[in-house]
């Protein structure tokens, strides 16, 4: 059902791309609050009866792990797969117990 949601083009503008911006408010410049409409359309670890019990967890370790990638490397894809970054479309995910997507290879350079 998440899947169906993040990608139903009646809640999301252009669902198959990869926008951040949506989660931004326009007029304050600011993250959505988690009353807005925009919010109660993502499902990032489920709801109800059935939510993930380790999704705070999950999120705080996520947020802490690419805030050390991005302070210390710069990462860009290697030039042999330059061109295979379009494959990220999530219609090109491998369905399954866990969904994969397809596989391309990224440099990371630690920062001086």
């Amino acid at each position: 059902m998440p899947r169906y949601i993040h990608h139903n083009p009646d809640l999301w503008r252009d669902p198959f791309h990869f926008d951040p911006t949506r989660f931004i408010d326009p007029q304050t410049n600011d993250v959505f609050g988690s009353k807005s409409t925009v919010l109660r359309n993502l499902l990032s670890f489920s709801r109800g009866p059935r939510a993930c019990l380790g999704g705070p967890l999950a999120m705080a370790r996520f947020f802490l792990m690419v805030t050390n990638l991005v302070q210390n490397f710069t990462m860009e894809p290697r030039s042999s797969d330059a061109h295979d970054l379009s494959s990220c479309d999530p219609r090109n995910v491998e369905l399954g117990l866990v969904s994969r997507p397809p596989s391309y290879s990224v440099r990371f350079i630690a920062r001086s």
